[in-house]
């Protein structure tokens, strides 16, 4: 066996590492690439006889990795090609990242089959079946103390399940009998809470007095209406029952005055409006119609 087939046998769980474990990516990755260069005649620079590869890694935001090479297929080559299909593979399996569209935080309320407030007592990494490759398919299970429920099921919830790292949208959470966090999520078909970091998740002493009352109760006043993010202009509504979000466009942020302090309500003619405030909307702007 070549010393690449060695290589390949010697680091066979480094390469099935799960790609939750993103900062091992480079490392397997330069590790094939010095492979390929040694063992099929890879080369810096093309030529008229060799193919072309590019790849862009992208596992993380702040972490992009580009691998321009060209390689010439040279004999023995029954190596190199099962090599290259594999760098493919693991590239391909890089891109992918966690990714989330913005959300108003009345819209991970409505969208969430929870919405509780908990402290976090515990956590731990468990196992939950292997994946196709055989490899481990990892889970954090968080301990938490429920404080209040306000949107779920009908019992109390002792515990919450999130993927193993950021890179699958893994949530942190900071274990403290002292702080409190604002957690929405999803119920899994056995009935286990699933929360990641396309969910809105805040400490509790971070939200606005109109942010906590939403939670509370006010933003499922809202719930029939749509909320229309606008990321640039032009940007319109097309609907009474929607409500324009510009946060992002005045302020370039997803935490703007909308987000932190309005409520999209539906109003007596069935149309939508934002409101604003803690205290309970006048009968006034609920009975206000569009012209």
């Amino acid at each position: 066996m070549s010393t690449c087939g060695r290589s390949l046998r010697n680091k066979k769980q480094p390469f099935r590492r799960s790609i939750t474990d993103s900062r091992e990516l480079p490392r397997d990755l330069h590790r094939l690439r010095k492979c390929l260069r040694s063992h099929c005649a890879v080369s810096s620079s093309s030529s008229s006889s060799s193919s072309s590869y590019f790849f862009t890694l992208n596992s993380r935001k702040e972490h992009p990795f580009r691998y321009p090479f060209s390689a010439k297929m040279t004999k023995p080559s029954s190596l190199c090609a099962p090599l290259l299909l594999f760098l493919v593979w693991r590239a391909g399996e890089v891109a992918e990242a966690c990714s989330c569209s913005a959300k108003h935080p009345q819209q991970a309320y409505c969208n969430s089959d929870v919405v509780l407030r908990a402290k976090v007592a515990g956590r731990q990494e468990i196992v939950t079946g292997n994946d196709v490759y055989g490899n481990p398919i990892k889970r954090i299970q968080y301990d938490i103390k429920q404080m209040k429920m306000y949107k779920g099921p009908d019992r109390e919830i002792d515990a919450i399940f999130t993927g193993p790292s950021s890179a699958v949208c893994g949530v942190n959470l900071e274990i403290n009998d002292k702080k409190e966090y604002l957690i929405t999520g999803k119920l899994e078909s056995d009935g286990t809470m699933h929360v990641t970091l396309c969910d809105f998740i805040q400490t509790w002493e971070s939200l606005t007095i109109a942010q906590k009352k939403g939670m509370d109760s006010r933003y499922e006043m809202g719930c029939e209406c749509k909320i229309v993010h606008c990321a640039s202009v032009p940007c319109s509504i097309s609907d009474p029952a929607e409500c324009l979000w510009t946060d992002w466009l005045m302020e370039n942020s997803v935490q703007g005055p909308q987000a932190r302090h309005y409520t999209c309500i539906k109003r007596n003619d069935s149309s939508c409006a934002w409101y604003r405030g803690a205290a309970a909307p006048k009968k006034e702007f609920l009975d206000i119609e569009d012209p």
